[in-house]
């Protein structure tokens, strides 16, 4: 047993065993709802639903209401807030002991799994140190330096030198590096499928991002099936461990303002759920906890959701667009075919023809399409899109009450740490 100072309240815990970490930056209560409405209509519950708490966190950074990923998840791997963009590092360049590194006197297994990158802002600062999280490189040095011993991912290119079609400037491939070091490489989903055991692994499966869910193809492994594999190797390990999982795509589509984009990784959320929520079940020596460090673009329900529109939209915005010529003269059979839009309003048209060859495309289509579905949302003309709302915090499984009420994000990260025994 073990005393926790919570809220100036002393509480007696005991430590867990495993700790899982879900982040979905971008998740709101909003967006959950219109997933539920979405997928299994207004009266019927999703697997976060069946979560035993829900907290709040509140989530500003050392410099502003809003916080970005790598800020957010600094709060919580190091117990400090930063600078929006600092990975594990004070505004003052001081680096704090992140939260994988603080697993060294515990003797945890350690794993990551994500759609993205593993060097993503919201990853990165819970293994790495960096003065901005656009440092891929001294970030995917730091993931192979600090033992751990599952990662699966997408994001090849930042493991790799720029003569072979990666990011990096100094000739090493980390892919090569890894495999030297003891790591069996996984470079395909029916790999993933086929092995059942190794001490270290690393799997890599995409360019940039896996797919959105509604543009992925069976060829590339879901979430789920990579948090599968990863809590099936992880949990053969007798001294517990420590598991991080990050919904890369979710926020990138709130920032394109792509609702069936959105719909589709929230829906991703619950199913990668639905295989944690399975092991907590038959184990409950564990704790489970799902986070967002922020809320992203100002998604509202409202009564003129259409869910009928919503299901004609058979790509992302992201593939609406590859299907536009230069000019965007195919504008409205594009919009017909992809996304059940039709009879296009002068104004509508003029918005997105504007866009055309712009960064801006993406998001104007993305805007058009939601109010056609009924969903509230940002215009366009916004370059940010998160908010300082803040954020809900699930959580089921041993301890999981620890989290009921508000909690700043430092707060959060103290007690994760607590609870797998860190002090």
């Amino acid at each position: 047993m073990m005393i926790l100072t919570i809220n100036a309240q002393e509480t007696e815990v005991r430590p867990v065993k495993n700790l899982i970490v879900f982040i979905a930056d971008g998740l709101s209560l909003s967006n959950k709802t219109l997933a539920r409405i979405y997928s299994v209509g207004p009266y019927g519950k999703l697997y976060i639903d069946s979560m035993e708490v829900t907290g709040y966190m509140t989530n500003h950074s050392a410099d502003s209401w809003i916080s970005d990923s790598a800020a957010n998840s600094t709060a919580i791997s190091t117990g400090q807030k930063t600078e929006n963009g600092k990975v594990a590092t004070m505004p003052n360049g001081k680096i704090k002991t992140n939260f994988i590194e603080s697993l060294s006197i515990v003797d945890k297994s350690v794993g990551i799994v994500t759609n993205g990158s593993p060097a993503s802002p919201a990853l990165a600062p819970y293994y790495a140190h960096a003065d901005s999280y656009e440092d891929k490189m001294k970030i995917v040095d730091d993931l192979f330096h600090k033992n751990i011993s599952v990662i699966f991912s997408a994001g090849e290119e930042d493991y790799l030198p720029q003569e072979e079609n990666g990011i990096r400037t100094d000739s090493r491939n980390f892919i090569e590096e890894a495999q030297n070091a003891g790591y069996r490489f996984i470079p395909d989903v029916s790999a993933l499928r086929a092995f059942s055991y190794a001490e270290k692994v690393l799997g890599v499966f995409s360019r940039g991002n896996i797919p959105y869910e509604v543009d992925r193809k069976p060829t590339l492994p879901s979430l789920s099936q990579m948090t599968s594999k990863a809590i099936s190797l992880l949990s053969q390990k007798e001294k517990g461990f420590v598991l991080f999982i990050e919904n890369n795509n979710l926020t990138k589509a709130l920032n394109q303002l792509d609702v069936k984009a959105a719909v589709s990784e929230t829906i991703v959320v619950d199913r990668t759920l639905k295989v944690l929520e399975n092991f907590v079940s038959t184990n409950p020596d564990t704790l489970l906890v799902l986070l967002s460090g922020y809320d992203c673009g100002g998604m509202g329900v409202g009564p003129e959701i259409d869910t009928i529109a919503l299901n004609a939209m058979s790509m992302s915005v992201t593939e609406l667009k590859n299907r536009l010529t230069s000019t965007g003269s195919n504008l409205d059979e594009v919009m017909a075919i992809y996304a059940g839009v039709h009879n296009l309003s002068r104004e509508e048209t003029n918005l997105i023809i504007d866009g055309v060859n712009t960064p801006d495309l993406i998001r104007k289509l993305g805007y058009v399409i939601s109010k056609r579905a009924g969903v509230h949302i940002l215009e366009p003309i916004y370059r940010n899109y998160r908010t300082s709302t803040a954020t809900p915090v699930w959580a089921t499984g041993m301890n999981a009450q620890l989290f009921n009420g508000y909690h700043d994000n430092t707060e959060v990260g103290k007690m994760l740490k607590a609870l797998v025994g860190i002090k």
